[in-house]
């Protein structure tokens, strides 16, 4: 327990999340994609992936996009990228 937050994604895998955030390198990202997507809520969820550079976003975005069916918004932090999906039923 943290500050009043859990980790509940360990007795409940399946379920989905209002917020997925996710501060790992490229290649781990893209090998868990199908993970990380199927735990975020489809209705107004929003999945955060961090700990990018700018030669990364291509194969990420691509690999993400696809799966969400959302262009994510880009920030930018000196040399460290993220990635914000915010994720409808309804492809944008």
């Amino acid at each position: 327990d943290f500050d009043g937050l859990s980790d509940a994604g360990a007795d409940h895998p399946e379920r989905p999340y209002d917020l997925v955030f996710a501060n790992i390198l490229r290649p781990v990202l893209i090998q868990f994609a199908d993970a990380l997507c199927s735990r975020v809520r489809r209705d107004g969820g929003c999945l955060v992936l961090s700990g990018l550079v700018q030669d990364d976003l291509a194969e990420v975005i691509a690999c993400y996009s696809k799966k969400l069916g959302v262009k994510p918004i880009e920030m930018a932090k000196n040399e460290w990228r993220a990635l914000r999906f915010n994720v409808s039923s309804k492809p944008v």
